[in-house]
């Protein structure tokens, strides 16, 4: 069908972006518990990740303001910058304007941090003496990059003669996305809000599931005590021989019992959060056969996170690559990068234990300890205005991670000599390039000079030695 022949909403559907924008995510929390935050807070400053979608637009139709949206862009806000890219926060207002804002702080992010070439693991929880934690598992595993609470079980090859590990031979899975809330991470007014405005609606919803799971438990009890005094239980190949009936009494039983053991126990407990999907605050098993509402034990104090563990920065599975340098070959460390020096350990209005550096738009604590100040801890120590640009130190990213609510905690350490000097290029070593010598222009003759019938001139001395033969 030729674009002629369409109607004016069809080629709008095909040649615009007005209909494919994506809604705009929840915007995320800030952490206003105290009054010191709360006076910090700011509605302009960037947030931890985006809520609205990123567009851009070629270079040609960015000269006439034209981003396939309803209407034109202003060319002064959109092409005076090295990063052409918005984010529309209303398509269309009432008084017919386009709400837009620049994109440029969490595109230049992504692309600052696609150059680390850093993957994404997940949280871990430092539990040891010394502060180590375990070894990073990336957010791509199988058991960790879950969202179905219905998983199917996962197949752990086994080969013959290994080790086998419980944590290898496990067959437990884990879901970084709920339905409900996080409750452990809610405040006193947006639970009671929760329970007023969510669950007291499915009250007969969740009465019903009780009355069906006690009635699935009563039968697989009875049916195991006829097991255990060789009578054939009921059921479809053995036909209707006994019946299996479950009182109105058997179920208001069970409901008092598990009211009384509420406290202690974990079965109606495992059964709110089956049935409203909540994430379990502690690492304890789903009675419901099947389900998985498990978050990972490395998350059980900060909960699960707004967004994907990886958050869409990597999509790496490992660190673990060797660099490959032109001249000196592989190299057994990876490239530093360079971080600036965003506040140092000693202030005027105080002192603290970590400088805080930013690498690749993201702050960071430095976690060098304290030593004696030299010329090129300047800036880390103490304020350093003489330095051009401002001071920067030479770092090599760790492990970066996704909290709850949805930053970037990146882990680093300070740089060996070695990988700085290769990364200057300061152990390459230059062969000095000798002059070039011009030759001396050659005495060559026009090709449109007709030829003599003289002879070719010779050298005189060679003519002496060999004796002229035209004579």
């Amino acid at each position: 069908m030729s674009r002629k022949s369409l109607s004016p909403g069809a080629q709008l559907l095909r040649s615009s972006r007005l209909f494919s924008l994506p809604p705009p995510l929840p915007r995320p929390g800030s952490d206003i518990s105290t009054f010191a935050a709360a006076s910090k807070a700011s509605d302009t400053s960037t947030l931890p990740h985006p809520i609205y979608q990123a567009i851009t637009t070629p270079q040609s139709s960015l000269s006439r303001g034209d981003w396939g949206l309803k209407r034109a862009l202003p060319l002064r806000s959109t092409t005076n910058t090295t990063t052409p890219a918005v984010r529309i926060t209303a398509l269309d207002t009432w008084e017919h304007i386009t709400d837009f804002e620049s994109a440029a702080d969490h595109t230049r992010t992504l692309q600052k941090w696609q150059e680390l070439n850093m993957p994404l693991a997940m949280p871990v929880s430092r539990n040891t003496v010394s502060g180590t934690s375990t070894a990073a598992k990336s957010v791509f595993e199988d058991y960790l990059d879950n969202t179905d609470p219905d998983p199917p079980a996962p197949t752990t090859p086994v080969l013959p003669g290994a080790y086998n590990s419980p944590s290898a031979a496990s067959t437990e899975r884990f879901r970084w996305r709920f339905k409900g809330p996080w409750v452990a991470g809610m405040t006193e007014a947006q639970f009671k809000r929760y329970i007023t405005e969510t669950v007291r609606k499915r009250k007969n919803e969740f009465e019903e599931y009780l009355r069906t799971h006690i009635k699935e438990r009563v039968l697989a009890e009875r049916r195991r005590e006829y097991q255990n005094d060789g009578i054939k239980p009921p059921g479809p190949e053995n036909g209707p021989e006994i019946e299996i009936k479950v009182s109105e009494e058997d179920i208001a039983a069970h409901i008092r019992n598990y009211r009384t053991e509420f406290a202690d126990g974990k079965d109606l407990s495992n059964l709110i959060h089956d049935f409203l999907d909540l994430p379990q605050t502690h690492s304890t098993a789903s009675f419901t056969k099947g389900k998985t509402n498990k978050v990972a034990p490395d998350i059980l104090d900060t909960g699960p996170p707004s967004t994907h563990p990886s958050a869409g920065l990597s999509y790496l599975r490992s660190g673990n690559f060797m660099e490959n340098h032109p001249v000196l070959g592989p190299q057994s460390f990876h490239t530093p990068v360079q971080a600036r020096v965003l506040q140092p350990r000693k202030k005027t209005t105080g002192n603290i234990s970590e400088a805080r550096l930013g690498v690749a738009g993201v702050v960071v604590n430095d976690k060098r300890q304290h030593s004696h100040a030299t010329g090129k801890e300047k800036g880390v120590e103490s304020s350093d205005f003489d330095t051009e640009g401002g001071p920067k130190v030479w770092v090599t990213p760790l492990r970066a991670t996704i909290d709850s609510s949805g930053k970037i905690k990146l882990e680093i350490e300070r740089a060996n000599p070695e990988p700085i000097d290769v990364r200057q290029g300061k152990l390459i070593v230059r062969t000095e390039q000798k002059p070039h010598e011009k030759d001396q222009p050659r005495q060559l003759h026009r090709m449109d000079e007709p030829l003599d019938a003289r002879p070719a001139r010779r050298s005189s001395s060679a003519w002496g030695q060999m004796g002229n033969p035209l004579r």
